[in-house]
């Protein structure tokens, strides 16, 4: 359709290009030709006449000769220049005249030629005498041809001069009238260049405010349907496309209220606080917990401030923080009182559109708390208790051992040295649950100093010297630096070395190899760490081998599986962290990071 008109209406410019085109070929090509035969006609007659010139001359040359008396020779010379006369005027007649006065000349021309001709014979012949006047007469018909030639040539040329001019004013009129032909076709174009421009322009523009109305949120702006072509067509396939995107609207702004419905719903409904922020960190929603609980501590900046380092971690990285365990809680003192929560920080978004900002949830443990640490009193109080039973307990048996209340035989003497492991075990046990329970309540004080690392690395090689050639290990001590000082209580981080060293000692084999070292960490910490060659640790069982009571599925001697949470529990409170990696058949790597 749009083809079919924009051909129509380039149709009359398409008729003056021809028509322009054609008129300019057909007038130029007469021109050429008028001109071209003209100016061949021109020469030829130039050429023509000046040739009859030279024959009359010789004419008149053959007479001189018959008055001389040469008869014969002057009929030779007179006989073959009328020849040629006769022929260039045949030659100038068959090229025909287009002039009445040209005619006229070359006939007046021709009668004068004839005279000269007969009186060429009579001459030549010996019929008129050699006297004066004969030589008079003769060159008055020579002077009369002369004459008929030079109104012959004037003729010509005034032809010529006429001709010149026609072409001339022809070829005026033709520039006249290709101009005007040409200021049509301008004109013409500019009107079907307008014409068209409101045709396909001014649709098109409708389409760009529509579409612009669309990306305003202007859903009922329309276009109009005027026309059946590719435009209008365009024009419907907008408007159903635009009602689309209308319904399509609707109808998600319709599950979006119903999910912001049914989220505030559910962040009401959460007896935790929730706190929505944004990419930059500011909040933007917020639970009636989180509310309540802001309004306890009488600011609401007081929320996130403890939890400031990890949320531009996570705002940062995209990876959710999750904490599982009771050293990560967060505690809020308000008007209610301390309570304690532990904290989860998702991130909302993906790598792909970015990340929009993270959710905060808050999950109050104050009551886990409370039990844990009424469990942790508890255990204390209990271990405090039995503790000192069984010292007396203890103290008996080695005086019965030491036979003061008289000899023992042989099998009271095995019953009692039973009775005594069992004392030292469970007194072990005892203490290690008392130097727990002190540790989690912060009882236990810590007595920091800067410690060479070298000198705590030999006094644990050391005490671990007896236990270690017991089964002929070796113990290889690494300090990457020798000036290495961690800021510790030595006595109490020792209690944790000595621990991995004598677990390291007990699960791996005899003459096996155990590395004891210390070198640089990041954001300065020191990692050190004890590297063995046993059985190792399954990757399911490590993030638990530090939980308290745990032991390995299978393990088999001494222990109730306190030592590593002890251990944890000293690490935590010097303000580092433990940790393990290890390879199944290939050994493990527990290693501490402690401050400088």
């Amino acid at each position: 359709m749009i083809r079919k008109r924009f051909t129509w209406r380039l149709m009359p410019l398409l008729l003056l290009v021809l028509v322009s085109g054609l008129g300019g070929i057909i007038v130029t090509r007469y021109l050429a030709s008028t001109f071209e035969r003209e100016l061949l006609h021109s020469l030829e007659t130039v050429t023509r006449t000046q040739l009859i010139r030279d024959s009359v001359a010789t004419i008149e040359h053959a007479f001189e000769l018959a008055h001389e008396g040469d008869l014969l020779q002057a009929d030779k010379i007179f006989s073959k220049a009328r020849d040629a006369i006769s022929g260039l005027l045949l030659e100038e007649s068959t090229q025909g005249f287009t002039d009445d006065n040209v005619k006229h000349d070359f006939q007046f021309l021709d009668e004068a030629f004839r005279q000269l001709d007969t009186r060429g014979h009579l001459i030549v012949e010996g019929g008129v005498s050699g006297s004066l006047d004969t030589m008079r007469d003769n060159e008055a018909y020579v002077f009369k041809v002369n004459s008929a030639l030079d109104h012959y040539v004037k003729a010509e040329l005034d032809h010529a001069r006429f001709v010149s001019k026609k072409v001339e004013s022809l070829s005026k009129t033709t520039s006249y009238s290709l101009a005007l032909l040409i200021a049509s076709a301008v004109l013409v174009w500019l009107l079907i260049a307008w014409r068209l421009a409101a045709s396909f322009v001014l649709p098109i523009e409708a389409l760009t405010k529509s579409a612009q109305a669309l990306r305003a949120g202007n859903w009922e702006h329309v276009v109009s349907e005027s026309s059946d072509d590719e435009l209008g067509l365009l024009g419907k396939a907008f408007n159903h496309l635009a009602k689309h995107l209308q319904d399509y609207k609707h109808a998600m702004t319709q599950k979006v209220q119903v999910a912001q419905r049914t989220t505030q719903a559910a962040l009401n409904a959460a007896s935790d606080p929730v706190i929505i922020v944004d990419s930059k960190g500011k909040e933007t929603v917020c639970n009636p917990a989180a509310t309540e609980l802001a309004a306890s501590m009488e600011t609401r900046d007081g929320l996130l401030e403890k939890l400031s380092t990890h949320l531009k971690d996570v705002l940062q990285s995209g990876v959710h923080y999750l904490p599982g365990g009771y050293e990560h809680v967060v505690t809020y003192k308000g008007k209610l009182g301390e309570r304690y929560y532990l904290p989860r920080i998702f991130a909302i978004g993906d790598a792909i559109t970015g990340f929009s900002g993270a959710a905060i949830f808050l999950q109050d443990v104050t009551k886990f708390r409370l039990l844990d640490d009424a469990k942790t009193n508890l255990v204390g109080t209990v271990s405090h208790e039995l503790k000192t039973p069984l010292t007396s307990l203890r103290m008996a048996v080695y005086l019965l051992l030491e036979n003061q209340a008289g000899v023992l035989n042989a099998k009271q003497r095995e019953l009692l040295e039973m009775t005594r492991n069992d004392a030292e075990r469970l007194l072990r046990t005892l203490n290690d649950l008392l130097d727990l329970t002190r540790l989690e309540s912060g009882i236990a004080q810590l007595q920091l100093i800067s410690t060479p690392v070298e000198s705590l690395f030999a006094t644990c090689a050391q005490e671990m010297k007896s236990i270690l050639g017991s089964k002929n290990q070796t113990l290889n001590i690494e300090v990457q630096d020798p000036a290495l000082c961690v800021l510790v209580d030595p006595e109490k981080i020792k209690h944790v070395f000595l621990n991995l060293l004598s677990n390291a000692s007990k699960y791996s084999s005899e003459n096996s190899t155990i590395t004891f070292y210390a070198k640089q960490a990041d954001a300065g910490f020191i990692r050190c760490g004890v590297k063995d060659e046993g059985a190792g640790i399954a990757s399911e069982n490590i993030g638990k081998i530090f939980e308290k009571f745990y032991r390995l599925p299978g393990q088999t001697g001494e222990g109730v599986g306190l030592g590593l949470a002890i251990a944890r529990e000293i690490v935590i409170e010097h303000g580092g962290t433990i940790n393990c990696t290890s390879v199944l058949g290939k050994g493990s790597d527990f290693y501490v990071l402690l401050p400088k």
